[in-house]
């Protein structure tokens, strides 16, 4: 390898992306030049002295273990693309839900509903997953409680209010995907209806050679 070929790969740095036009490593911030990374995680990018980044690659990557150390850590829940901090403290209201939560990116995929996980901010503060974190306990008996559908987790031992958060927000989530569910299914059925019988057609009960014509005799 020659002296070129080190400094060429000095330069390189694997970063996480999350939909934004600049990349952070824990010290410093760059620009990115076009193309961006075809979606969010970790990529590598040849980000030198400037203040531009380009994408070195259209793969994803393992994260750079060296991003993690001089940041502060927070510990908590994963549920879906949303963090939940163990300092969380619940607000009943479903309108407040996704205020006690906090976007997440680059969660590894596969995680368990209610994973425990440590996440750090970056420089704009948002929030990055750095790994799965061991649960505490009762986790498990959440899981199969919003399995069997039950609304609370009164009566499992050891709920934290940050896990009882997390059971609620992920609770509501399937109650508003099934509204959403509901709706869709109703709007297909009345553009269905529509097709079958066209307007100005509606009350035609007799049909002779697929032809609606309104008459009521033989």
């Amino acid at each position: 390898m020659s002296w070129r070929d080190l400094l060429d790969e000095g330069h390189k740095r694997t970063l996480p992306w999350v939909g934004r036009t600049v990349v952070h490593s824990a010290e410093r911030s760059w620009s990115v030049r076009l193309p961006y990374p075809p979606e969010h995680g970790w990529f590598r990018f040849e980000a030198g002295g400037d203040r531009w980044a380009s994408l070195v690659s259209r793969e994803p990557v393992e994260p750079d273990p060296s991003y993690f150390t001089t940041m502060d850590t927070y510990s908590g829940y994963v549920v879906g693309d949303r963090f939940i901090l163990d300092s969380a403290r619940v607000d009943p209201d479903p309108r407040k839900l996704i205020e006690q939560t906090k976007q997440v990116y680059c969660a590894e995929p596969g995680l368990d509903r209610f994973a425990r996980a440590v996440v750090v901010k970056d420089r704009e503060g948002l929030f990055i997953y750095r790994n799965q974190e061991f649960p505490l306990g009762p986790e498990n008996e959440a899981l199969m409680a919003y399995q069997d559908r039950k609304e609370s987790l009164v009566g499992v031992a050891g709920v934290t209010p940050a896990l009882d958060l997390a059971f609620q927000w992920i609770s509501y989530q399937r109650v508003q995907a099934e509204v959403r569910r509901k709706e869709v299914e109703r709007l297909l059925a009345e553009e269905a209806k529509k097709r079958a019988y066209p307007a100005g057609h509606e009350g035609c009960w007799y049909r002779r050679r697929s032809t609606c014509t309104g008459s009521q005799g033989f």
